[in-house]
C-alpha cells in the first residue's frame, strides 16, 4: 500500500479521528457541537478537540460510539469496517478494525485499535502499528461524562491528534478539525437521542 499525502486525501484523517464527511443532514436549532483546533508546532500534524451536550445517558453514547457500523451507513466515503480483534473483561473493551474508504476516488485503508473503559466513560484509540495503513500516524480519545446537574444528559469531549507527511494549509487545517468533528458528534447525538437512528 502506498501512504497517502493529506492533499490526496482532502480532508481524511481516520474514522475514529471523526475527519470523514458524512452525507449532510437537515439543519436543526440544537447548539452546535463546539471544535476548536488545538496548538502544535508540527506544521505536519493536525489536533483538535470538539465538545457536544446529548440528551441521552452515558450509557448510550458509549454505545453509540462504538457502534461502527452505523458510521458505515451515515458516511459516503466508508466502503466497510471490518472487526478483527475484539475483547469484553468486564467494563473493559479491546477492538482491534480495519477501515476501507473511498475518498473522491482514493482508496484509503488503515487499522486502529481501541481501548475502552465503561467504568470510566472513556475509549482511546490508535493506529495499528501492527497492520499495513496508508495513513501515517493517528490518535484519540472520547471522555463521555453525565452533564452535571441532568444525570440523564451527557457531555462528550472528544480531542485527536494525526500526523502525515505534508504541511496541511490553512483552509485544509479547518476543514479538518472543525466541520468533520462537528459533524461526526452531531451524527452521534442524533443516534444517541433517537436509539440508534440517525
Amino acid at each position: 500500500m502506498t501512504r497517502r499525502t493529506m492533499a490526496q486525501l482532502l480532508g481524511f484523517a481516520a474514522v475514529p479521528l471523526a475527519l470523514v464527511a458524512a452525507t449532510p443532514t437537515r439543519t436543526t436549532t440544537r447548539p452546535r457541537a463546539v471544535v476548536r483546533e488545538l496548538s502544535t508546532t508540527n506544521a505536519h500534524e493536525l489536533r483538535a478537540e470538539g465538545t457536544i451536550e446529548i440528551h441521552a445517558p452515558v450509557e448510550t453514547v458509549w454505545d453509540t460510539v462504538i457502534d461502527f457500523d452505523a458510521r458505515v451507513d451515515e458516511s459516503w466515503m466508508i466502503q466497510s469496517v471490518t472487526i478483527y480483534d475484539e475483547q469484553h473483561t468486564g467494563a473493559h473493551l479491546h477492538r482491534g478494525a480495519r477501515w476501507d474508504l473511498n475518498i473522491l476516488g482514493v482508496r484509503v485503508i488503515y487499522s486502529t485499535r481501541y481501548v475502552g473503559d465503561r467504568s470510566q466513560g472513556t475509549i482511546r484509540w490508535m493506529l495499528d502499528g501492527t497492520k499495513e495503513n496508508d495513513i501515517e500516524s493517528g490518535s484519540g480519545e472520547y471522555v463521555i461524562s453525565p452533564v452535571p446537574g441532568d444525570p440523564t444528559s451527557s457531555r462528550v469531549v472528544y480531542t485527536f491528534a494525526i500526523a502525515s507527511d505534508q504541511d496541511v494549509a490553512g483552509a485544509l487545517r479547518r476543514r479538518l478539525t472543525t466541520k468533520g468533528v462537528r459533524r461526526t458528534l452531531e451524527q452521534i447525538r442524533t443516534r444517541a437521542e433517537h436509539g440508534g437512528q440517525a
